[in-house]
Formats: C-alpha cells, sequence, structure tokens
C-alpha cells in the first residue's frame, strides 16, 4: 500500500470523525445544520463563525496527529492536510443532497464551504507545515497562529455554551412535557391563535411550494391546511420545536415540526409539511365521502361527484359544512374532537377567498380518486351517493330500457360479489345504474337492458322485479 493511499485513508476517516463532533460540540441551531431564523437570533453569524472554523481546527488537530505518527513510525511527513476539510464538506454536500436540503441551502453551503477550505489551506501552509520544524514557538511567531489560538478560545467557549444549554434543555423537557392529549384543557378555543395576514402570508411562502396541485384547486383543502397549521404553530412555537428536535433522540419527544409529524428521525417544519400534505389528504377524503353520504348532501348529484382521477362539489354548500364542522375534522389530526377550532378556519378561509378576489367558483374540481371501488361498479365515468348506503351514476340511461333489479342478503352480499356481478352484468351489456348495500346484510343493484335482454343468474343473487322504463 503505498503512502498516498494511505494518507488518502487517513484524511477520509479524519473527515468522517470530524462530522459528528462539530455537529455535537456546536451550537445548538447547528444540530439541524442550518440557521434557525427565530432561536438566537443574535448569535446567528456566531453560528456561521462555527461551522466555518470548528472543521478546520478538528481536522487540523486531528491531521497534526497523523502527521507525528507518520514521522515517528515511517519516517515521511504527510502532505495536503487540508485535504481532511475538503472531504469534510463533500461528506456535507453528500448528506444534504440525501435529505433533499442541498437544493434550497446550496449557495450558503457553497460559500461556508469555500471559506473554511480557504483557512484549512492557510493553516496547513503558515501554521502546520512550520509547526514541523519550529514546534510550539510557532504560535509565538505567527499572526496567522495567534488567530487559530483565538479560533480556539471561541470554539471551546461555544462548547461550553452548548453543553450547558443541552443538560437545561434535557432537564426542561424531563420535567415537562405537553402531551397531545391534554391540550383540550390548555388551548379550549385558540383565542390567541395568530390568524393575521401576515402570518398566513408567511406560512404560503415558506411553505407553499411544498403543496401539489390538488391543494390549489381545492380551495376548502388549502384552508383546511393552512389552518392546522396555524393550531400546530401556536400549540408548539418555534423555540418549543428546536427544543423537541434536541429531545427526540433521547425519547421524549414523539412529534417534530411545524406540523407535528411522526417519524424515525427528528423533523424540520419542511419535513413535517411534506408528511402531513399526505396525511391530512386523506383526512379530506374521508370527510368528503361522509359529506356525500350525509343528509345535508342527500339525493344532490351535484353535491359531491366522484369520476375517477377527479372530483367536483358544490362550492357553498360544502364550505358552510366545513364552517361549522372543522373542529371535528381536525379531531381526526390531534385526537380529540371536543375543541372550538372553528373560528381559526374561517378566518384562514376568509384569507384564502381574498386571494381569490371573492371570485369563488360554484362547482370546485380537484384531483383524487375517491370512491373509486363503487365507481368500478357503475356504468358510468362519474357517480354520487343517494343516500349512506347507496351510490348511482349521475348519467341515466335514456330511452326504453328494461328495468332489473338483483338482490341477495346475508353473508352473499359482500363487495367482491358485487364486484363479480357487476362485471358479468356490464359484459351482458346491461347498464349498472345504482347500487344499494350493507356488507354482509343487504345488497341490491339495479340495471337496465334493452327490451328482451337476457338476465344473467349470479350465485344467490335473486332477480327481484322487471319492467319497463321510458
Amino acid at each position: 500500500m503505498t503512502f498516498d493511499l494511505i494518507c488518502f485513508i487517513a484524511y477520509f476517516a479524519i473527515a468522517l470523525v470530524a462530522l459528528p463532533v462539530v455537529r455535537k460540540l456546536g451550537p445548538v441551531a447547528i444540530t439541524s445544520y442550518k440557521l434557525e431564523e427565530r432561536y438566537d437570533s443574535d448569535n446567528g453569524p456566531s453560528n456561521v463563525i462555527y461551522r466555518v472554523v470548528s472543521p478546520v481546527l478538528c481536522c487540523s488537530f486531528l491531521s497534526l496527529a497523523f502527521s507525528a505518527i507518520s514521522c515517528f513510525f515511517l519516517h515521511v511527513q504527510p502532505e495536503y492536510r487540508w485535504l481532511p476539510v475538503l472531504m469534510y464538506w463533500v461528506l456535507i454536500a453528500v448528506k444534504k443532497s440525501g435529505l433533499g436540503k442541498l437544493s434550497y441551502q446550496i449557495k450558503i453551503l457553497f460559500l461556508e464551504a469555500l471559506l473554511s477550505i480557504t483557512l484549512a489551506f492557510a493553516v496547513d501552509y503558515y501554521v502546520m507545515g512550520k509547526f514541523v520544524n519550529s514546534g510550539v514557538a510557532v504560535f509565538d511567531q505567527s499572526n496567522l497562529a495567534f488567530q487559530l489560538e483565538v479560533a480556539l478560545f471561541y470554539v471551546i467557549v461555544q462548547v461550553i455554551v452548548s453543553l450547558t444549554t443541552r443538560r437545561k434543555y434535557r432537564i426542561w423537557l424531563t420535567n415537562y412535557q405537553l402531551p397531545k392529549d391534554k391540550r383540550s384543557n390548555s388551548f379550549a378555543s385558540y383565542a390567541k391563535v395568530d390568524m393575521s395576514e401576515k402570518n398566513l402570508f408567511s406560512y404560503e411562502k415558506r411553505f407553499g411550494h411544498c403543496l401539489p396541485e390538488r391543494y390549489q384547486n381545492d380551495i376548502l383543502l388549502r384552508a383546511v391546511f393552512f389552518s392546522i397549521m396555524a393550531i400546530e404553530d401556536f400549540n408548539r412555537p418555534a423555540g418549543v420545536r428546536i427544543l423537541e428536535r434536541i429531545a427526540f433522540p433521547l425519547g421524549l419527544a414523539k412529534t417534530t415540526g411545524i406540523m407535528q409529524q411522526q417519524s424515525d428521525k427528528a423533523l424540520s417544519d419542511e419535513g413535517s409539511v411534506v408528511l402531513a400534505v399526505k396525511y391530512i389528504s386523506k383526512m379530506w377524503d374521508a370527510f368528503l365521502i361522509k359529506y356525500a353520504q350525509s343528509e345535508k348532501c342527500a339525493h344532490d348529484e351535484s353535491g359531491v361527484c366522484f369520476a375517477g382521477e377527479y372530483y367536483t362539489y358544490g362550492y357553498k354548500k360544502l364550505r358552510a359544512a366545513i364552517s361549522n364542522s372543522f373542529s371535528f375534522l381536525y379531531g381526526d389530526y390531534c385526537g380529540t374532537y371536543v375543541l372550538n377550532a372553528n373560528r381559526v378556519f374561517n378566518a384562514v378561509l376568509a384569507f384564502e377567498e381574498r386571494r381569490e378576489y371573492g371570485l369563488t367558483p360554484a362547482v370546485a374540481v380537484a384531483q383524487g380518486s375517491l370512491c373509486s371501488q363503487q365507481l368500478a361498479w357503475l356504468s358510468s365515468a362519474s357517480c354520487y351517493w343517494v343516500d349512506s348506503v347507496t351510490i348511482a351514476a349521475v348519467e341515466k340511461p335514456v330511452g326504453q330500457f328494461t328495468k332489473i333489479a338483483y338482490e341477495a342478503e346475508g353473508d352473499v352480499a359482500s363487495a367482491e360479489a358485487i364486484r363479480r356481478l357487476t362485471v358479468r352484468l356490464k359484459n351482458s351489456h346491461l347498464l349498472v345504474y345504482q347500487v344499494r348495500y350493507i356488507e354482509h346484510v343487504f345488497a341490491s343493484i339495479e340495471c337496465y337492458g334493452r327490451k328482451g335482454c337476457e338476465c344473467p343468474t349470479f350465485e344467490s343473487f335473486e332477480i327481484r322485479g322487471r319492467g319497463l322504463r321510458d
């Protein structure tokens, strides 16, 4: 093995060691390795200085130790002792890229890396190179060496402050926690939630790019999302979220980020938003189906219509329903249904409607595959719920058709049996118009065929009625 290869392996190992050392011993804000706007804002520049200087010092001391070992055993002096710092920043970039954070931090990372590598080169040339010949006397002869001593003093101070702060936060979190199931006692009405336009605009600016196109088209869903964000931000302010990220590795926090999502790692605000988008979409899907089956929307094919890859709904009626039911919908998110959060939603919705110039649609259309199983039973491209157990096609047969009804009771009245029967009916050129069923209790399939058409038999389903329909 050549000496150059030994140096490369040693330098890479030094860079790997420097990663956790810099991260754990530095300021609290370094834990997420980004500037925290709302935490220690006065110390923001000092955090940047630490990020630039600390890898240089850490790698330089380890490189110096490697040089001493190399000289003692191999009688060879290694060169390019600044390479571990370069490798350190490459590893940081790879790590950020893997977490999806490199794209919006690349300029900051590049500037910090350039400054840090330049400083490492200067330390290698002016300090470490002369240290081999002059020993510790170099620290009295070089201005750069004196600056290095100042930097070392600064880093040690930051380490002390960091350790003290972490210990204080660990004690605070051990003695005081705010479980999600206790929120109802603390924040019953959310009267103090910040619903100002300034705050809502800040949410849009920071996290709007994380929302898929569905959220752009469905105003009510968008209002639901940012209402939950405003409440969660109120329950867990930015400072508390920082403590939660620190406490997460200790097992003292289960949810992190502005949207308080669960994950196997501590989430940034943006990371929690990405997870919450999927979670709230599922909540909204369930709410739309419940609304479509409820008495508020019964027998109204224009209430909510499901059409494979998209859905439509009458905006005014659903707006009135969600304005009075948001507290219950939010219960699916936070785990309790007794909170009074309607006021927050109405304020956020008013903000969203102002952004639309007050010109809301009569019928909203958005992406979403809802009721796909039931739609597959019918001979139609779209469907709606007649009541809580009956789904029907929007397009009704036109002309003279024979009406045929298949019925079954008990265990045979299953969704799988309905699927197989409707496939058979459609293969027999019958139009399946309506299905009424309760799983393993009752099933009724209404279909239409041309006069004189054959009616296929199917297992335990019985043909209950035939009649001519104009």
